[in-house]
């Protein structure tokens, strides 16, 4: 079986665990897991040689990614970016209208794209003539929610001022040495030397997010807390009655919840300004 073909199938099996997106370092141990002789270098070249929007496409031998499209990644530019496989229907579009310079935009603007693939793209004061129902739900929300653990990496110490990430962390993620138990998206310790576990969750989370959070809070437990306290923390963006319900009755783990808001102001044009202060 080719390498690319092994991408799928540990692709394909995360998805229907309930697991849309894998980072490159996740790819490799599910592929790992498939087959183990496999070069982690060759899969992850193969994940970037064949992902519609991701700048490293282009030094694959071959242009692997036009002729067999395969992936996208959720931000092109992004250290610890994340990668799930393209849908039928995404990868007939690209297929039948290729395009070299997809990397150059936001992950939702690609989305409009392949969804309106008569549309080009448009950014700033373009027109946006895209059909309003279909783009809806890639709006503002959809594209904050897709950055949130970047926002919460760059802007830590305004919302978690107690904790500091803990060493070891790869960029804004922590690789555990088990292959599964897989990737922490932060591992931080308290004031007091106890470690707390974040896992996000940019879709609305059900209770198998419960067991995915004890799951690094087992593994930080056994593998490096040396009898300090072990937390999580839960962060998603809405969470059901059952949800809570079944936090509650979890020691030491808790739900955090965020809200995206958005403010348009006007602005004087800067002609108009200088000639009303000319006058």
């Amino acid at each position: 079986m080719a390498i690319w073909e092994l991408i799928v199938d540990a692709l394909s099996s995360a998805h229907r665990g309930g697991q849309e997106w894998l980072s490159a370092r996740e790819i490799i141990q599910a592929v790992e897991g498939i087959a183990p002789e496999t070069n982690d270098r060759t899969i992850r070249l193969q994940v970037k040689f064949r992902c519609i929007n991701d700048p490293s496409k282009r030094n694959g031998p071959g242009l692997q990614y036009l002729k067999n499209p395969l992936f996208i990644t959720d931000n092109p530019a992004m250290y610890g970016k994340r990668y799930r496989l393209l849908s039928e229907a995404e990868r007939n579009t690209f297929l039948a209208n290729p395009r070299e310079d997809l990397d150059q935009y936001s992950y939702t603007q690609v989305l409009e794209w392949l969804q309106n693939s008569a549309t080009p793209i448009v950014i700033g004061d373009g027109e946006d003539t895209s059909d309003e129902e279909s783009s809806d739900d890639l709006a503002g929300p959809a594209l904050l929610e897709l950055h949130l653990q970047d926002y919460l990496f760059r802007n830590w110490k305004q919302h978690f001022p107690d904790l500091d990430l803990y060493k070891g962390t790869r960029g804004r993620e922590f690789v555990t040495t088990d292959p599964g138990v897989g990737i922490i998206d932060f591992l931080c310790t308290d004031r007091d030397g106890n470690f707390v576990v974040i896992e996000t969750k940019r879709d609305r989370p059900d209770r198998k997010a419960i067991g995915q959070v004890l799951g690094y809070m087992g593994w930080v437990s056994t593998r490096l807390a040396e009898g300090r306290r072990v937390s999580g923390i839960l962060i998603a963006n809405s969470g059901s009655d059952s949800l809570r319900m079944a936090i509650a009755a979890v020691p030491n783990l808790e739900l955090r919840v965020y809200e995206l808001s958005f403010a348009v102001h006007r602005e004087q044009p800067q002609n108009r300004k200088r000639t009303s202060e000319a006058t």
